[in-house]
């Protein structure tokens, strides 16, 4: 139960995706996008911690992270492996390439998930190939074996266990809300956590990320799903993203955040209005 604890923990941990440069000009420097892979693991999940390590949500949910920020790292990544091995899951990194001298730098990423059933959601999970699926699924029963036997040996001593079951709840709540209760947005698109390095923040890293799925979204004509921010909101609005309504709870006082969606122009199904917004509220 620990282990299954430890990776819901981590999960909710990275459930909001942070974009620190959303509003940059298209970078100057060059950066490439690329599937990930394991061996990105360990530097995505040190960017995460550095993203999320002083968060009101990280500060309720891992109140000792700050005495343990090793914990903090081995979270990140079991969190980031659970979503990797899901056969609706796309996870991508942003890199600067290799230069002569310069080995490849891995500066941000993203894992998103296609949700739904129609055409669009079986060609993604389709697209992978049998061989790929099936090692997903072996690599899936790895992953828990490994976490199971690692948490038992270094027990987790960051999370708030009561925290992160009303946290979990919540989460369960706006999802009924905004999702489950709405079937013309089940089939989406749904950012599931999007981190760039502080020290490339600001140069157009998160917007090459989103990029990508935005127009992944505008093929299929799905609408793009996510979690906001205080700080995230107003980014994301630059994107053509608008809110849907505010969180069921909160760990702290501040305002703005929220559940937010992102449609493609054409798109058919019922659109959100402020009117639906207020009553929502």
């Amino acid at each position: 139960m620990e282990a299954a604890t430890s990776i819901s923990a981590s999960t909710a941990m990275e459930q909001t995706p942070l974009l620190g440069d959303i509003t940059a000009k298209p970078p100057r420097q060059k950066f490439v996008l690329r599937p990930a892979h394991i061996s990105d693991f360990p530097i995505m999940a040190v960017h995460s911690k550095e993203a999320y390590w002083l968060s009101p949500v990280a500060r309720y949910l891992f109140p000792g992270a700050e005495a343990h920020p090793e914990d903090v790292v081995r979270l990140m990544i079991q969190g980031i492996e659970k979503r990797f091995v899901a056969a609706d899951s796309l996870s991508l990194v942003a890199c600067v390439p290799a230069q002569e001298g310069r080995s490849e730098k891995v500066v941000g990423w993203g894992q998103f998930s296609r949700k739904g059933s129609d055409i669009g959601a079986r060609n993604f999970v389709k697209s992978k190939g049998w061989t790929v699926r099936i090692e997903l699924w072996l690599l899936s029963w790895w992953f828990w074996t490994y976490s199971l036997v690692t948490n038992a040996i270094w027990p987790d001593r960051i999370t708030d266990r009561q925290a992160t079951k009303s946290f979990d709840e919540w989460g369960r709540v706006d999802d009924e809300k905004y999702w489950t209760s709405h079937p013309e947005r089940h089939d989406r698109w749904h950012a599931q956590a999007v981190i760039v390095s502080p020290e490339f923040q600001g140069k157009g890293i998160g917007r090459l990320l989103m990029g990508h799925v935005i127009e992944k979204a505008e093929q299929e004509m799905v609408p793009i799903g996510l979690t906001a921010s205080p700080h995230g909101e107003k980014l994301y609005e630059k994107l053509g993203f608008q809110k849907l309504g505010d969180f069921s709870q909160r760990v702290a006082d501040h305002e703005g955040g929220g559940i937010m969606i992102w449609y493609p122009d054409g798109f058919q199904g019922k659109r959100h209005d402020a009117r639906e917004a207020t009553e929502m509220a």
